[in-house]
């Protein structure tokens, strides 16, 4: 759901309930609720009967069009009020969706969960996107692992200011991810198909570089200059041939 379609939804979503009917969103990035009040979208449901939730899950692209999403220890579904702290209700949910197996958990401060995992979103998937490296290989090549923990600083520092100081460090954030690569390697994860498997070794075959998954960081060559800014630099102008 994107901004420009609230004003449309959310009435929708809320004619579907009552006053009884507890509402869930799962969003990425800056939610809907952050700064709204109640009001000031006509229909929208009461931020009282709002559950927030961050979801934390290791999504692979594998191909284009096609999403592997990996089960691991880390995985998360973060519960809380958007307003308020946790109640029976709240507790209810986290309760059925454990037993179905789900990894549900309430919080008390939704919002610091909110900018922790801003931290990775606004970093280490521009980063993927635009190199077609994965996580891990983003952490473990030196600059790229610069461009990642300046960018995560200045994350840190916005949440502190906002009044949410996070636990989650930039330097630990970075090394969760290392190990994070670690582990799925352990557990022989892309075995079926090594040409997806990040390039660890020189002896691994990258993906195709159209069709494929896109292009590997090869943290083994001379790495290469990069730069946000340089990145987003158009090509300078040719002169014509005669």
């Amino acid at each position: 759901m994107k901004s420009h379609d609230l004003g449309e939804l959310l009435p929708r979503l809320t004619a579907l309930g009552d006053a009884a009917t507890e509402y869930v969103f799962l969003q990425n990035g800056i939610p809907w609720w952050w700064s709204h009040r109640d009001g000031e979208i006509a229909g929208a449901p009461l931020l009282a009967r709002s559950v927030a939730l961050v979801v934390q899950h290791a999504v692979e692209r594998t191909a284009p069009g096609r999403i592997r999403v990996r089960r691991t220890g880390s995985d998360r579904y973060i519960c809380a009020r958007v307003q308020g702290e946790p109640d029976a209700p709240l507790l209810a949910l986290v309760a059925l969706w454990q037993a179905a197996g789900i990894p549900a958990e309430s919080s008390a401060d939704i919002r610091r969960e909110v900018w922790t995992k801003l931290m990775s979103n606004a970093t280490l998937n521009p980063l993927s996107a635009i190199t077609g490296a994965t996580v891990g290989e983003l952490a473990r090549t030196p600059r790229t692992r610069a461009v990642l923990l300046a960018g995560m600083a200045e994350i840190f520092r916005l949440a502190e200011r906002d009044g949410h100081p996070l636990s989650m460090t930039p330097e630990l954030r970075v090394r969760r991810a290392d190990r994070h690569r670690r582990a799925l390697r352990r557990a022989g994860a892309g075995a079926q198909n090594p040409a997806r498997l990040p390039v660890d070794s020189p002896d691994l075959t990258p993906p195709p570089a159209h069709g494929g998954a896109g292009r590997r960081l090869n943290p083994l060559a001379r790495p290469q200059s990069f730069h946000p800014t340089a990145a987003a630099r158009p090509p300078a102008a040719r002169s014509p041939r005669p």
